[in-house]
């Protein structure tokens, strides 16, 4: 699985491990949601897209 950022400017970071990694990773996010800017999904880069809300 793959946790995507796109930022305002159209830059993209992607990270990839477990699902089960992005999970606690998108829950540490939430409490610095602030520094967060931009659109996060997570996704298998197939099929499954879901936007993550913090």
């Amino acid at each position: 699985m793959y946790l995507i950022l796109e930022d305002e400017t159209g830059v993209i970071s992607k990270a990839e491990a477990s699902e089960f990694c992005l999970r606690k990773l998108i829950q540490m996010l939430r409490e610095h949601k602030e520094y967060i800017k931009g659109d996060l999904y997570l996704t298998d880069m197939n099929y499954y897209w879901e936007k993550v809300e913090l």
